[in-house]
């Protein structure tokens, strides 16, 4: 998924993603143009880190 995809399904915008990256809390791969392409790995990541009270919850 690219980044506006990614910034949609978080609730955050693609300058926090921006941001997170910058900080190497996330490590997108680049397609050939040189996007971001973003994993359900990574959404997953991103989603514990930004709300990790609904990923507890969303584990039982």
């Amino acid at each position: 998924m690219r980044i506006g995809e990614l910034a949609k399904a978080l609730g955050i915008s693609r300058d926090t993603i921006r941001r997170l990256e910058r900080r190497r809390i996330i490590a997108p791969s680049r397609d050939w143009a040189g996007h971001r392409r973003f994993t359900g790995e990574d959404l997953a990541r991103l989603r514990e880190i930004l709300y990790p009270k609904d990923a507890v919850k969303g584990r039982r």
